[in-house]
């Protein structure tokens, strides 16, 4: 296979094809150039050497795209899964499904410059966006720590030169209902502002049959706003200080048994109904609140150089309470709070010159983390709880400089220096009281535990550089080649008593094109990537706790395709698509505990790493007379993916095909209409697998695997949008 997708590879890059179409906008019959800020300065996304998506916030809008996990299904290298409260995220089939405050995503996610510490602030909705950039690919030079996958950067609205917003309310089955406004504009001759806010709400995407759960499961109300205020200190010094904050009080996830070793059959619980219902006896919660302040200050030094600082606080707050073996006997629950308070500190100096540009800084993060973890469960005979802090303190310096040696070939060297270092504590086990949380009424340490606190400190060092060739065959045409070097965060084991592992480290060789052709009427993009991936950290659920080791090697070797065309007047076609080969190298574990197997899982396929994802949409507008109608057929395919290194049935998702469309008509007073459709053909569907050793019947289950549980994906889901710009 490998050998197989390196030959295509070739042929790939030969034909000049791939990389980031499926955003951009036909124009007068030509593709509208998208600019980024990917590395860390703007320019052209088809001049820039990296393998990147971009999409815009007017078309995250009119697809209905709220979120990340939305955003998922429209960009092929991108896997988003959720277990319970927990957010996941791979990028070509890196990613991460640890939890708990010790451990860190495999994927960065920044928003507006600033790194959010927890994967699960990239919940966090699309609000006044004005594109989101997926970097694939490891960026430990200008990113560093924990961007081993790529690096999801949600840039937002800034306030403009004309007073200008919007409105937009949206209504959908499920009983939802949003609505968001945005307005801004410049304050005087030397100051700007920008306002935006947003309230919805969704009833949930699953019936609940049993009204002690409530009736429905999978909604809740979210709150926003975020304001902008830009102002300059002087003809050459500018400032943007950002504030925004995010509220979600929702109903958690449904989850469904899979497999016939569940401890609720043999305690009389009824046959599982249909897809879209359960029967939850629990009064399942998920709350959470997203808050922070971010100060920018760039001040322009004269010739061609620039100082930039960004100055970023985040405050996480998290609760819920799910059912977590599906059915309406009480077999167990899970509860669960988290607090998070990080603050970052970026220093970039930054030359453009007439021979070089480079960028050169300094960076600095530290973040106090609590967590509590609550599991009542019949296998237990009483309540197992986990109290958790954990402290991160990190720094880096960083360097990049490409060097123009003539008009058409570049060269890149780039090198990241970070040292980190993580204070954890830990007090778990069998208690003599009940989940009292972070902020109740009892000190967790005066519960009777069965195991003894654990309180260690642990650092590691990181070095992540970065060579690069680029060069522009033509005006329209240009080939690139990077050899980089990304590495995650070591961790702790904050929710059993294992002790701290290590980080891990990916190299990777990665050849690509960029190609304008046809005038301007197609952008044809390609990529080929081989990743040697070490020291994988990677987790088992045992004898009732998450353990993380770093007990893996792996490889992986793909090819990305991007092509975006303007076919005529009326339409235009993109696609994107994604072939992957992505296994374990090394990599021998428990399955189960007690008398679990040990297992050789070399050749497996890496968690969340499909071999085929495409994605590929349809376009046409045309003027009409009251002005213009526009229609949108996309169809989203994903080949067989596993949630666990065992690469089990009942803990993945067989291949789906899913299928979204659009229409609506934009009046001549700016005015637009719009109907979405998501899901069109209902398809049934896991985003997410798990096994858990709480809820398993021991009389089956004789080597202590756990029983299967299925997170299902949303249904069909429709919604009538209207959009309002003054």
């Amino acid at each position: 296979m490998k050998s197989r997708l390196l030959r295509l590879s070739l042929a790939a890059l030969t034909s000049g094809c791939m990389m980031v179409a499926a955003n951009l906008t036909a124009q007068e019959n030509v593709l509208e150039e998208i600019i980024v800020t990917a590395e860390k300065r703007e320019a052209s996304i088809q001049d820039t050497a990296l393998a990147i998506t971009a999409v815009s916030g007017d078309l995250l809008e009119n697809g209905g795209l709220d979120e990340i996990e939305d955003l998922s299904l429209d960009v092929p290298s991108l896997v988003f899964s959720r277990a319970g409260g927990e957010a996941q995220l791979y990028i070509r089939g890196v990613g991460t499904n640890l939890f708990g405050i010790g451990q860190d995503s495999s994927v960065a996610v920044h928003q507006d410059g600033v790194y959010q510490g927890r994967a699960q602030m990239g919940l966090n909705q699309f609000l006044d966006v004005e594109r989101v950039e997926v970097l694939r690919g490891p960026q430990g030079t200008l990113y560093g720590r924990n961007a081993t996958a790529g690096v999801i950067n949600i840039i937002h609205r800034a306030p403009g030169d004309e007073p200008e917003g919007y409105a937009n309310l949206k209504l959908g089955n499920f009983n939802r209902y949003d609505g968001e406004a945005a307005y801004g504009g410049p304050i005087g001759d030397n100051a700007g502002f920008r306002l935006a806010v947003r309230y919805g709400s969704d009833g949930g995407f699953t019936e609940d049959l049993d009204p002690r759960g409530g009736d429905e499961v999978d909604g809740g109300e979210t709150m926003a706003a975020r304001a902008t205020l830009t102002f300059a200190l002087s003809d050459t010094i500018n400032a943007k200080i950002i504030g925004d904050y995010t509220d979600f009080d929702g109903d958690n996830r449904t989850i469904r048994p899979r497999g016939d070793l569940h401890r609720s059959a043999a305690e009389g619980a009824q046959a599982l109904p249909d897809f879209d219902q359960t029967r939850n006896e629990v009064d399942s919660f998920q709350k959470w609140t997203i808050s922070g302040i971010t100060a920018e200050v760039t001040a322009d030094l004269g010739g061609g150089l620039s100082l930039t600082s960004i100055t970023g606080y985040r405050q996480f707050e998290d609760s819920f309470r799910f059912n977590t073996d599906g059915t309406e006997i009480f077999v167990t629950q899970t509860h669960f709070e988290r607090d998070t308070d990080q603050f970052s500190e970026e220093l970039r100096l930054a030359c453009d010159c007439e021979d070089y540009e480079w960028i050169a800084g300094l960076y600095y993060f530290t973040e106090d983390k609590e967590e509590a973890l609550g599991l009542p469960a019949i296998n237990f005979g009483g309540a197992f709880n986990i109290f958790a802090t954990n402290k991160t303190d990190a720094w880096a310096g960083f360097g990049e400089l490409t060097w123009h040696f003539s008009d058409r070939l570049d060269g890149i060297v780039g090198v990241r220096y970070s040292n980190e270092e993580k204070e954890d504590w830990n007090l778990r086990g069998l208690t003599g009281g009940n989940f009292d949380g972070l902020f109740g009424a009892s000190d967790p340490r005066a519960f009777s535990f069965s195991f003894p606190p654990r309180n260690t400190t642990d650092d590691w060092n990181a070095f992540t550089p970065k060579l690069g060739l680029k060069y522009d065959y033509s005006d329209d045409i240009m080939v690139y080649g990077t050899l980089t070097r990304g590495f995650k965060s070591g961790g702790t084991n904050s929710l059993s008593g294992d002790p701290a592992f290590d980080p891990e480290y990916l190299w990777s060789l990665e050849v690509g094109s960029k190609s304008t052709l046809a005038d301007g009427r197609a952008i044809a993009n390609a990529s080929a990537f081989y990743y040697d991936y070490t020291d994988l950290q990677v987790s088992t659920f045992t004898e009732g706790t998450v353990r993380v080791t770093n007990a893996a090697e792996a490889t992986v070797v793909g090819i990305e395709l991007d092509v975006s065309t303007v076919l005529s007047d009326q339409f235009a076609w993109d696609t994107s698509a994604m072939l992957l080969n992505a296994e374990y190298d090394q990599f021998v574990t428990r399955f189960g505990g007690g008398a679990g197997t040990v297992l050789d899982v070399e050749g497996n396929k890496l968690i969340n790493a499909p071999e085929i994802s495409l994605t590929s949409t349809l376009s046409y507008s045309a003027d009409i007379g009251p002005g213009t109608f526009s229609a949108m057929a996309q169809v989203a395919y994903r080949s067989e993916v596993f949630h666990s290194q065992f690469n089990e049935t009942e803990v993945g998702q067989d291949s789906v095909t899913l299928a979204n469309v659009r229409a609506g008509i934009t009046f001549l007073n700016g005015v637009e209409v719009s109907f979405v459709v998501r899901n069109l053909l209902d398809k049934e569907y896991y985003q997410n697998s798990v096994r858990f050793t709480s809820l398993n019947d021991r009389s089956k289950d004789l080597t202590g695997i756990g029983a299967a549980l299925g997170y299902p994906g949303e249904g069909r889901s429709m919604a009538l949008q209207l959009h309002m710009g003054f």
